[in-house]
Formats: structure tokens, C-alpha cells, sequence
């Protein structure tokens, strides 16, 4: 697989086509709105996708389907170029789009990315409290997904690669529900982060939950905003694995989520646990950089 990637401070800085479909999901705060603006102005027909992770199913245009054969969904589209608008979009609904583009047979897929200019942050006095950030109301229990399910038992050999964000609660959810030993755990950090000084809240955030830990050699890099580098560290682990399972845990940036995505679409035997949360309304105040990546399948 092939990913360009593009960058600018507005979709004039971008270069692109006209695409026959755009993919979108739901805005909870202005740079999601202006996303889903650009993403159906530049294309002939969009299209909504909601996936329940109760149901283990998704909504396509409000038509129910199972998430065992995405493809399903795409069958009554044409062919034509599609644009994923994976700012409103979460992670789960990006790979079952990703998967179902693949298998039916288009050459690619873009993807559309808005960063958060600043996030909204609760307003607490403590010193405690100055690295938290409010980006969820609800999060689900982590749960494997459909296409890429690998049980994680303690008697089988394993190796899970979490990807790190700011919510070092949702990591501490992750070690206690999967019983996954952090020992067995390569943890991936976005450096360098949107904005300068980010890192160090998801550094702080993090090794609040991994006090203890021996984390030498199980700590890897990758741009917060670079999914091509996520895509290559995760197929240099996966070589390197041998017979061992490896699974993935896409708890950190969008872009991390798309690279991850990316790869788990062409590695049904590597498995992913994620806990569906629920995006917070007004969560980020402000539209930064936009991003284009294009994949070519």
C-alpha cells in the first residue's frame, strides 16, 4: 500500500479532485462542521456512517448492516473516487470504510483530516488536575472488532501495540479489562505532537498509569499527525513477531487511528480492541492544520 500525504493551513493549500462519494460522520465542534463542508462540497454525493458496537452493526445512509461484511453497504454505489471525512468519523467506522472500499475493488481511498487548533479543557484550580483534558462522555468497555478479532489470553503469546493519546484513564481502562500485562505492550507516542508541548501532557497523563513499569525498548515514536509512519512501524513489529500474535490498540490520535486502519485492512490476522468513546460536544475550540492523505490500496 502507497499513502501520500498532504498539509496546509486550508483546503486551498491542498491539491485534489472531484470525488464521486464523501463518507462522513457527525460534527461535535467547529473544525468537524468545516470538514464535513469541504467533504460534500468537493464531491457529487455524501453519505452518513454510524457504527454500534452494541449491535456490532453500522448505519449507512440510515440502512442497517452487519459489520461482519461491510462491503454490503457499498455494493449499491458506484465505483468513483470516495473521500472518508475522518475528522467526524471514529476509528471502527474508518476501518469497516477502508475494508469495504478495498474489497470492493476500488484502486484507493482519501481521507480528509482537520487538527484541533486548541482543546476545550475543564476548568479545575488543582495543580493535579492542569494536564486533563475532557474529550469524552462516554466510552464503551474495550471489546474486539469485526474482521480483525484475536482473543487476548494470558496463555497465548501476544505482543499489543497501544497507541497513546491524552487520556491516560482509558489506557488504565485497557490494562484492567483485557488483563493484557503492560510488560507485553509496545506503547507508540505522537511525537512530534500537534502543537509543541502536547507530548509532555500525554508523557504525564501516561506514566501516571505506568509507574513501575520497565519501558526500555517498548517505546516508539511516530508523528501525531503521520499515519505513513504508523503504517511502517506497524509492519516492522509484525515481521518481527514471528508465530507471536500481535494486536492493536488505536487509543492516540486520529492519524494514528487511520494508519492503523490502513494496515489492519490488509492484516485480517492481527487483531484490535478499542472502547468506541463518545466525542464530547465543543471539544475543540478552534480549525488547525488540514490534512489529505490518499492510499492507494
Amino acid at each position: 500500500m502507497r499513502i501520500q500525504m498532504q498539509a496546509g493551513a486550508a483546503p486551498g493549500d491542498l491539491t485534489f479532485g472531484r470525488w464521486g462519494h464523501a463518507i462522513v460522520g457527525e460534527a461535535v465542534d467547529p473544525r468537524g462542521a468545516a470538514a464535513i463542508e469541504f467533504a460534500k462540497g468537493n464531491a457529487d454525493t455524501a453519505h452518513t456512517f454510524r457504527y454500534d458496537p452494541g449491535k456490532l452493526a453500522f448505519e449507512f445512509d440510515g440502512a442497517s448492516f452487519s459489520a461482519e461484511e461491510p462491503e454490503a453497504a457499498f455494493a449499491c454505489i458506484d465505483g468513483s473516487p470516495a473521500v472518508l471525512e475522518t475528522t467526524t468519523l471514529g476509528f471502527v467506522e474508518i476501518l469497516l470504510c477502508c475494508r469495504a472500499l478495498k474489497q470492493s475493488g476500488r484502486a484507493g481511498v482519501s481521507m480528509v483530516y482537520v487538527e484541533p487548533g486548541g482543546y476545550n479543557r475543564p476548568l479545575r484550580s488543582q495543580v493535579v488536575h492542569r494536564r486533563d483534558f475532557d474529550l469524552s462522555d462516554e466510552v464503551e468497555d474495550f471489546a474486539a472488532v469485526p474482521g480483525n478479532t484475536v482473543l487476548l489470553l494470558p496463555e497465548r503469546p501476544a505482543k499489543v501495540v497501544v497507541f497513546l493519546g491524552f487520556e491516560g484513564q482509558r489506557l488504565n481502562r485497557f490494562l484492567e479489562q483485557t488483563g493484557v500485562s503492560a510488560s507485553k505492550c509496545e506503547f507508540v507516542f505522537g511525537v512530534p505532537a500537534f502543537r509543541p508541548g502536547w507530548e509532555m501532557d500525554a508523557f504525564a497523563n501516561t506514566f501516571r498509569v505506568l509507574k513501575g513499569e520497565q519501558m526500555s525498548g517498548r517505546v516508539h515514536f511516530c508523528g501525531a499527525h503521520n499515519p505513513v509512519s504508523v503504517y511502517e512501524m506497524l509492519g516492522s513489529i509484525y515481521a518481527s513477531c514471528n508465530a507471536q500474535r500481535v494486536s492493536v490498540a488505536p487509543i492516540g490520535t486520529k492519524p494514528h487511528g487511520i494508519g492503523s486502519a490502513l494496515f489492519l485492512c490488509e492484516h485480517s490476522d492481527v487483531g484490535v480492541v478499542y472502547d468506541n468513546p463518545k466525542r464530547k460536544k465543543e471539544r475543540s475550540d478552534k480549525v488547525g492544520t488540514w490534512h489529505l492523505f490518499d492510499a492507494v490500496f
